[in-house]
């Protein structure tokens, strides 16, 4: 995928769902199709109908982040969309800043550290492509159908493994908050073919990806409910939080926690010692902790 097509879909996308009546134009007549002209965006923005309709084709090089504002404005775009639009600016014209070709593939020991102290709050690390980079011990435990998948990419076990749609309960609502943190990655990490490949490969093979990689939404998560159904366990109601590593912004990190005294804490505490009895007692990379056959659930 290269960043002139995303800004192409994107601006259709955000036009298409923009009423006439939401900018307070009064349309008599039926529209053949849905959403505000390319007239009507321009005017909006202060820009003229052939310079948006550039725009609109994705050749935003040079253009300046003021007038994307207002063309964010425009289509009343969010703070996360707007920014978004700002990132793929950026990504086309790359001079303001240079990303590290490493970002996001190490992990260091201060971090691994701070997931110990989390003894008690199922805690993971995703980098950009959501590969799932280090995890302590209770996080690995409340994701053991992600870990016998041995896929480890948050993405494409939402989409290509079927026991995904067991594991999370909302599995709709929590895999389209996937896409759109993705989506995030891809408009700030210049033009990384790896982002490109990975969601040319997960359109090609999974329709519900492609559905919601064309609604061209970029919330994302910071905070939320989950629902878990972990095998041999029960089922784990999680709340989570999630924010960058101080260190490298393209570590993500998230913290789930459960009522205390609930039943998802007995379960927890369930959890913890089946993570012990796996030698799992310490934050550590995905990669060297049991996943596939190494895994074997309580009867």
């Amino acid at each position: 995928m290269r960043y002139q097509e995303e800004i192409r879909e994107f601006l259709r996308a955000k036009r298409a769902q923009l009423s006439p009546q939401q900018v307070g134009i009064v349309d008599e007549l039926p529209r053949r199709v849905p959403g505000l002209r390319r007239s009507e965006v321009a005017q909006l923005a202060g820009v003229s109908t052939s310079y948006y309709r550039e725009l609109e084709r994705g050749n935003i090089r040079g253009v300046s982040v003021d007038v994307l504002r207002a063309v964010a404005k425009a289509l009343q775009l969010t703070d996360r969309e707007s920014q978004y639009l700002i990132n793929l600016l950026f990504a086309q014209d790359p001079w303001p800043y240079q990303v590290d070709p490493e970002s996001g593939l190490r992990v260091d020991a201060d971090l691994l550290d701070a997931l110990d102290h989390l003894e008690m709050a199922p805690t993971f690390v995703t980098n950009q492509y959501r590969d799932m980079v280090a995890v302590n011990p209770l996080g690995w435990a409340t994701h053991l159908p992600f870990f016998q998948s041995g896929v480890l990419n948050m993405t494409r076990f939402d989409f290509t493994v079927p026991q995904a749609r067991d594991f999370r309960v909302d599995w709709e609502k929590y895999a389209a908050l996937g896409v759109e943190v993705l989506r995030q990655n891809f408009g700030r990490n210049g033009d990384n073919e790896r982002i490109g490949d990975l969601i040319a490969e997960f359109q090609a093979v999974s329709p519900d990806f492609k559905r919601m990689w064309q609604e061209q939404r970029v919330e994302g998560y910071p905070t939320g409910p989950m629902l878990v159904d972990v095998p041999g366990f029960g089922r784990l109601n999680l709340h989570f939080v999630s924010f960058h590593s101080s260190t490298d912004a393209n570590l993500q990190v998230l913290v789930h926690t459960v009522e205390p005294g609930s039943p998802s804490e007995e379960i927890l505490f369930r959890l913890r010692d089946f993570a012990a009895a796996h030698g799992v007692t310490k934050s550590d990379l995905t990669v060297n902790l049991p996943q596939r056959d190494d895994i074997h659930l309580p009867e």
